[in-house]
This record gives C-alpha cells, sequence and structure tokens, in this order.
C-alpha cells in the first residue's frame, strides 16, 4: 500500500511538472492557437489524473486478491439487491448491513480520507436505494441510519496473552494453549476466561492484567450489571472478568514472544464503552414518522428496536430498550 502510494505521487507530481512547463502568458488569440497545436492543454485537473493512471496500465483485482475489495463488492450487491427487492416487493420493513465503513476504519483509522471516502460511498448507496422506492412511496417510508459503535485510534497494542504466559499461567504447545486462564481481545475490550485455574488464580490474575500500560478498566463478573451484561452464571460463554484499553490502545491475542505491547494490526478500533465522544454510536431518523429538528440526547442501542417498531405500529412488549416517543409523530 505504502509502495504504491508513492508511485500515485510520483505519477501526479511528474504530471505537474509537465503541466507548468506549458505555462504561458499572451493574448487569448495566441492561447487559442496552442490550443489548436495542443488540444491537451484545456483540460481540467481531473481529467488529466485520469489519463495519468490509464497512461500508466490498469489491472483488474478480484475479491481473493484483497478483502477490502470483497467489503465494496458486498456493499454494492446489498444496495443492488436492496434497490430490487423496493422495487419488486414494497416490504413493511427492511434491514440493511454495509460493511466498508467499517473495514477502512479499522485499516486507515477514523477520521482518515479513506474513512471519509467509506461514509460519502454508503451514503450514495442509500440515496440510489431511496430513489429506487417506487412513486409516492417517500411520503410514507420512514428511514433509520445508525451503527453499532464508533471509532477511536490505535497507535499500540496490548498483549495480555504474553503476560500470562510470562507469570507461568498460560502455556502454548503445537498451537493449542492450556493453563490456569486466556485472554481473548476484541480490540478496545477483552476478556479473561478461566481454564484450569481456581476462581483465586484468576483474580490474582486480573488484578495483574490491570496494571498493564494502556489498561483501563478491569470488571470483575460481580460488577457486569453496570455494563449492562450477563455473567457466567446466567450464560456458559460469559467471561469471568472484563477489561478495556484506553483511548490510543487496543488489546492483542499474540501469547508468543516478550514483549508485552507492540505496534498494533490496525489503526482504528471499538470495543471501549460510549464514554469516549468519538466511540458513540450514530443514530438518524427521517421520514413521515419523525419529527423534525428533534436533536436528542445520548441514547442506548436497545432503544433503537422498539422505536422502529413503534414507527410501523407493533409492540415488542417487555423488553429492555425505551421507544423514544420524543422522535415520534
Amino acid at each position: 500500500m505504502d509502495n504504491g502510494k508513492s508511485v500515485f505521487e510520483k505519477l501526479i507530481k511528474d504530471d505537474r511538472a509537465a503541466h507548468e512547463q506549458k505555462l504561458w502568458r499572451g493574448t487569448f488569440l495566441d492561447y487559442l492557437e496552442r490550443v489548436r497545436e495542443d488540444p491537451s492543454l484545456p483540460k481540467l485537473a481531473h481529467s488529466r489524473l485520469y489519463d495519468v493512471i490509464i497512461k500508466n496500465g490498469t489491472s483488474d483485482i478480484l475479491e481473493g486478491d484483497d478483502p477490502r475489495v470483497k467489503r465494496l463488492y458486498k456493499d454494492e450487491m446489498v444496495g443492488s439487491v436492496a434497490a430490487h427487492v423496493v422495487r419488486r416487493h414494497e416490504p413493511d420493513l427492511l434491514l440493511l448491513h454495509f460493511l466498508c465503513v467499517d473495514s477502512l476504519q479499522h485499516l486507515h483509522g477514523p477520521r482518515s480520507p479513506e474513512a471519509y471516502w467509506a461514509l460519502e460511498y454508503v451514503d450514495g448507496l442509500i440515496g440510489r436505494l431511496l430513489g429506487a422506492l417506487p412513486a409516492g412511496a417517500l411520503d410514507h417510508t420512514t428511514v433509520f441510519v445508525l451503527s453499532d459503535h464508533g471509532f477511536l485510534p490505535s497507535t499500540r497494542e496490548i498483549r495480555p496473552n504474553v503476560r500470562l504466559r510470562r507469570l507461568g499461567a498460560l502455556r502454548v504447545e503445537a498451537g493449542k494453549i492450556t493453563g490456569e486462564a486466556r485472554f481473548v481481545m476484541n480490540h478496545g475490550a477483552g476478556a479473561l476466561y478461566r481454564l484450569d485455574g481456581d476462581v483465586g488464580a484468576v483474580t490474582r490474575l486480573a488484578r495483574e492484567l490491570e496494571k498493564m500500560e494502556g489498561v483501563s478498566g478491569m470488571w470483575p463478573a460481580a460488577q457486569y450489571a453496570a455494563l449492562g451484561l450477563p455473567t457466567p452464571e446466567d450464560h456458559r460463554q460469559v467471561a469471568d472478568v472484563m477489561f478495556e484499553a484506553a483511548p490510543g490502545y487496543a488489546f492483542g491475542d499474540d501469547a508468543a514472544g516478550d514483549d508485552e505491547h507492540g505496534p498494533p494490526k490496525f489503526a482504528g478500533t471499538h470495543g471501549q464503552r460510549p464514554i469516549y465522544a468519538d466511540n458513540a454510536a450514530f443514530f438518524l431518523a427521517a421520514g413521515p414518522d419523525i419529527k423534525r429538528g428533534v436533536r436528542l440526547p445520548t441514547i442506548r442501542s436497545r432503544d433503537v428496536a422498539p422505536t422502529i417498531a413503534a414507527s410501523l405500529g407493533i409492540d415488542l412488549g417487555p423488553v429492555e430498550g425505551v421507544t423514544l416517543q420524543q422522535v415520534l409523530n
């Protein structure tokens, strides 16, 4: 990617230098004479850039060559299929999930040019879908646009499994991990699972991990209610202890080597609590069922489903979330 970027920058630089050599002063009639001799002179910058790219050749990139391309193809496919569905079937409810905004923020970081491009790309897909609605359908269509998380930059990786291995609490043999406990990462959050260790051993190990640089929080199962999480007693797949990485950090799964910190695998991360402004999710609603100009305070993701249901005239019954009545007509 870096090599490709440097080559691209050189192409632009060379083209700009060549164009500057053509700078000239004279009368308008003299200029028209020069244009007659060289019709490329009045080309706009984007047209010249296109010529530069095509002149140096093109190649096809298949889905298997780059996972990012796969995400773009999927979003294009989702948008196209959705447009077909609304024209052919006119559903009462249609749910879409676009992927590339997440992918490009992981790869290039939040607020990067690539992230803004992805937002514009998905915005265009949504616009195309709305444009595909049957005549008059917008008069009775309500649109909700939301994310399930925000994004924080990541410049350093925390490797709790290396710490556990160095403490003798984790072993890696023939690719298999055994020991008293294991850490499982989810980028900005992580979980400590008890393997062969007793509760006391896991508690001690959790305190050791809490001391690591970049760890901003640690919650034993008894404190899960404050996070809105079930406990290990509620479900066997729930971890014994949860952790959070500070902004700028992300957890990794690696257990090899002696470095407990290192460069991150991704430039952007999520998983931290929404107390950090950029990590909060996005919510937008518009349509005949929605009041105009309402600016909401902080809401919970679990409030979205009952609100959408209410706009459809459906009562979900007893659920954890609440209907956002302040936005509904």
